[in-house]
C-alpha cells in the first residue's frame, strides 16, 4: 500500500526481496504532488473566462465599457481613440488552432485608459475582452 492509501498488484518478475538497512528510514516522506490552489486574482474573469476585467472606478468614462461591447459601441460613448494598435496573439502560432482569437486591438485613449478588443479571425468583428483604467495613458 502507498503512503497515499492507493494499493494494487506487480507481478513478481519486476520485484525481489532485499535487506532492510537499519539507517534508511523504512518509507521516504511522502510528498502530495497535487497542484496547490493559487490566490484569488484580484481582478474578475469575464465573461470568456480567459481574459481578466480591470474594472475601472465609477463614475470613470471607461465604467460605462462592459466586456462584449463591439467597436462602434465604445466609440459611440468614448469617441475615437488618440491611437489603436494591432498585434497578433500567440495563438495564432498553435498548429491546427481554428479558434477566432488570433489577434488584438487596444484603443489607446489619453489620459483614461485603454480597451482591449478581440478580432474574430473569421468574422472580422472585434469585441471587448479587457478595460484598463490608467490615468497616465499618453495614448502613444
Amino acid at each position: 500500500e502507498a503512503p497515499s492509501g492507493v494499493s494494487g498488484w506487480v507481478s513478481s518478475k519486476y520485484i525481489r526481496e532485499v535487506e532492510s538497512d537499519p539507517t534508511m528510514p523504512a518509507t521516504p516522506p511522502y510528498e502530495d504532488p497535487s497542484p496547490q490552489p493559487s490566490p484569488e486574482p484580484t481582478s474578475q474573469a469575464t465573461s470568456s473566462g480567459t481574459e481578466r476585467d480591470y474594472a475601472p472606478a465609477p463614475g470613470s468614462h471607461l465604467a460605462q465599457i462592459n466586456v462584449g461591447m463591439n467597436s462602434n459601441q465604445v466609440v459611440e460613448i468614448l469617441g475615437p481613440p488618440t491611437r489603436e494598435q494591432n498585434y497578433i496573439t500567440g495563438k495564432s502560432f498553435i498548429p491546427f488552432y481554428y479558434g477566432p482569437d488570433t489577434s488584438r486591438i487596444d484603443f489607446k485613449y489619453a489620459g483614461l485608459g485603454r480597451v482591449v478588443f478581440t478580432r474574430n479571425r473569421y468574422s472580422g468583428q472585434l469585441k471587448v475582452i479587457r478595460v484598463e483604467e490608467d490615468a497616465s495613458e499618453t495614448g502613444y
